[in-house]
C-alpha cells in the first residue's frame, strides 16, 4: 500500500494537477459551489491556453479566484465583482477585484473593455435573475469563449419567482441561435446561397459567434467562438431500381 501511495504521489507530482484535484486536495471553506460545477468547469477548461482573462462576477471569500488563479498560468488575469468592499482585500498576484455593481451595465462594459475583454465570465453574483440579464447583455459582445450563469435554481425562491423571467431569456438566445432560418422564413429560400449573402447584415454579432447553449442543474453555458451560416448538405440517389 505505501509503494502504491508513493506511486500515485509520483505520477502526481510529475504533471500539474487537474481543477479537480487542485480542489480537493486542500480543505476550502472560502468556496461555495455545488460539486457536480468543479466536474464541469474541469470539461470547459481543458481546450482552452494556460492564459486566459477570467472575469467572475461574486467574490464571496475569494476561494473560486484563487482556484482560477492557480489553475491557468500566472500571467493569466482573474478578475472578481463584487458590491462588499471588503472584496478587495483578496487581491494578490494575477488577481484583481473590482467593486461595482452587477446590475449596472456601464461599470461592466468599462470593466471589460479595461482589460480587453475576457475569455470566461462567470457570473455567481446576486442571483436576481434581472442582474444575470443585465450582466450578460453588458458583457457577452465582449467574451471569447465562454459565459456561465450559475445558480439559476435561485430563480424558483425568489419572491415573485422569476423563472418565467428566466425562461424568456434563454428563449432568445435558442432565437439568436436559429436567425438565419427565422430571416429566411422558408427552406427554399435558406437553400438560395444569393439569398443567404444577400441578407449577411441581418444577422447579430452574437448568432456569429454563439456555438452552443448548454443547461445543466442550476448552470447555462454559452459557448463562443466562430459560427459561420449552417451549410445544408443533400446527397443524391442514384441506381435505384425500377419496380
Amino acid at each position: 500500500m505505501m509503494r502504491l501511495r508513493r506511486l500515485v504521489s509520483r505520477a502526481f507530482n510529475n504533471r500539474s494537477p487537474t481543477l479537480a484535484e487542485r480542489f480537493y486536495k486542500h480543505s476550502r471553506p472560502d468556496i461555495d459551489k455545488w460539486e457536480h460545477y468543479i466536474t464541469k468547469y474541469s470539461e470547459l477548461f481543458l481546450g482552452l491556453p494556460p492564459k486566459v482573462a477570467l472575469l467572475e462576477i461574486g467574490v464571496y471569500r475569494g476561494g473560486s479566484l484563487r482556484l482560477w488563479s492557480e489553475y491557468f498560468s500566472s500571467d493569466s488575469v482573474i478578475v472578481g465583482v463584487d458590491k462588499n468592499p471588503h472584496c478587495k482585500t483578496y487581491e494578490k498576484a494575477n488577481i484583481k477585484v473590482a467593486i461595482g455593481d452587477q446590475g449596472d451595465q456601464r461599470f461592466l462594459s468599462d470593466l471589460s473593455a479595461q482589460f480587453g475583454g475576457f475569455d470566461i465570465v462567470i457570473d455567481d453574483g446576486s442571483h436576481l435573475v434581472s442582474d444575470q440579464i443585465a450582466s450578460f447583455q453588458a458583457l457577452i459582445r465582449s467574451t471569447r469563449c465562454a459565459y456561465v450563469i450559475e445558480d439559476t435554481h435561485a430563480a424558483y425562491w425568489q419572491a415573485p419567482p422569476s423563472k418565467a423571467d428566466l425562461s424568456n431569456f434563454l428563449i432568445q438566445q435558442f432565437d439568436t441561435l436559429h436567425e438565419w432560418f427565422v430571416a429566411a422564413g422558408t427552406s427554399e429560400s435558406f437553400d438560395d446561397a444569393k439569398w443567404i449573402n444577400q441578407h449577411q447584415t441581418e444577422i447579430s454579432d452574437l448568432r456569429r459567434r454563439l456555438v452552443s447553449i448548454e443547461l445543466l442543474d442550476s448552470m447555462m453555458i454559452f459557448r463562443l467562438g466562430t459560427n459561420p451560416p449552417p451549410k445544408r448538405l443533400r446527397t443524391k440517389i442514384v441506381g435505384v431500381a425500377k419496380t
